[in-house]
């Protein structure tokens, strides 16, 4: 039996709101998540959220899973982002239990303001996927779109215009990133004088494999 949220939940700083393995939040739940704190963590079970989700800063996060074999889906209405933080977050606690977690988000839109991450996964199992269909766009500097291990596959447009150094969708431990026909990233400016290292604007880059 799911956790069922259908109200609004005040999830106050380094706190979680809902703790549970299936959680579902539904149209017209609110959660309202503040600085440090995690809206919704689950070790196992499917999460399915809608509604509004409001994230703060400093690290806060909206989803935080660690299972396997789980599906995250976010189909929130409003999914609002603060500064250096996280949308959606996939840490399996063991990657050696199978199989890989499913990430996908059909939200509308959603904002990344600065040093923010919408999607963050390093499930690089067996089956692990990220699937976006949600228009990102930047309003400042340092963001990625999506940073993931594992598959990913975008449907959504990205706009990274708007800052300096940010990054559509980095895939890293050997993962596979594909932009669908019909998507559309934009990358912004970079600052190839910055000190001590210059900062480059990305539309998709692989990084490390190990």
């Amino acid at each position: 039996t799911p956790v069922e949220n259908f109200a609004k939940i005040l999830v106050n700083k380094k706190s979680v709101g809902i703790n549970g393995n299936s959680v579902e939040t539904k149209n017209g739940s609110v959660l309202d998540i503040k600085d440090e704190a995690t809206g919704i963590y689950s070790a196992g079970g499917n999460v399915t959220v809608a509604g509004d989700i409001s994230i703060a800063n400093k690290g806060a996060v909206g989803i935080y899973a660690e299972g396997a074999g789980q599906v995250i889906k976010n189909n929130a209405t409003n999914f609002k982002i603060g500064e250096s933080s996280y949308g959606i977050i996939n840490s399996p606690k063991d990657l050696t239990v199978m199989p890989g977690n499913n990430v996908e988000s059909t939200t509308g839109s959603v904002i990344l303001p600065v040093d923010s991450v919408f999607i963050y996964s390093k499930d690089s199992r067996s089956g692990a996927k990220v699937i976006n269909r949600t228009n990102l766009t930047t309003n400042g500097d340092g963001n990625y779109g999506i940073y993931s291990a594992g598959n990913v596959d975008n449907y959504g447009n990205i706009d990274m215009t708007k800052g300096i150094g940010n990054v559509g969708i980095y895939s890293t431990l050997g993962g596979t990133a594909t932009n669908k026909s019909g998507a559309i990233i934009t990358v912004g400016a970079s600052n190839i004088k910055a000190k001590p290292n210059a900062i480059y604007s990305i539309g998709m880059a692989a990084g490390y494999t190990k």
